[in-house]
C-alpha cells in the first residue's frame, strides 16, 4: 500500500515538475518588442527592437540580424512609441510590422534588402503575402475590412 501510495505521489511529481518546465507561449511571446527580441521560426534571424528618444517623442527602430549577429534588414521607417506598433514574424522569412499611424508593412531579409513594402487592406488580391495569422487576431478590424 505505501510502495502504491509512493509511486503515485512520485508520478505526479514528475508531471507537475515537466509541465511547469513546458513553457508556455503566450500571444505577447510572437511579437519583438525593445525588452523581447523575436527569433524566427526557423532560429536563422532575430527581429531587434530598439527605442529612440527624440524631441518630438520615442520612436521604434526595427533590425533583423542574422545569427551571427549581422544586420540583414534595418528599415529607415521609426514607429512612434505613442502608437500601437507591433513587430512579428510571417511565412517565408518575412518581418511584419504594424503602425497605429502609418499602416501594415513588411520586409523580407535578403532578398529586398532593407526595404518595406506597404501592404495594401484595398487590394487584397494584389499578389501580396498573407499576414500571419496571429497578426491578423489582433487588429481584426483591419482584415475585416480587407476581406483576408
Amino acid at each position: 500500500m505505501k510502495l502504491a501510495r509512493w509511486a503515485t505521489l512520485s508520478l505526479f511529481a514528475m508531471g507537475l515538475s515537466s509541465a511547469c518546465s513546458r513553457k508556455e507561449t503566450s500571444m505577447e511571446d510572437l511579437f519583438a518588442r525593445p525588452d523581447h527580441p523575436l527569433r524566427s521560426p526557423t532560429s536563422s534571424q532575430t527581429i531587434q527592437i530598439q527605442q529612440e528618444e527624440q524631441t518630438s517623442g520615442s520612436f521604434w527602430k526595427v533590425r533583423v540580424l542574422d545569427s551571427s549577429g549581422n544586420v540583414v534588414a534595418e528599415p529607415t521607417e521609426r514607429f512612434a512609441v505613442r502608437h500601437r506598433t507591433l513587430v512579428t514574424w510571417g511565412d517565408g522569412g518575412r518581418f511584419w510590422v504594424y503602425s497605429g499611424d502609418l499602416g501594415l508593412f513588411y520586409g523580407e531579409p535578403g532578398v529586398k534588402g532593407s526595404l518595406l513594402t506597404a501592404w495594401l487592406a484595398t487590394a487584397p488580391d494584389a499578389g501580396q503575402p498573407t499576414p500571419p495569422e496571429h497578426l491578423k487576431s489582433r487588429l481584426p478590424q483591419l482584415f475585416q475590412r480587407s476581406g483576408h
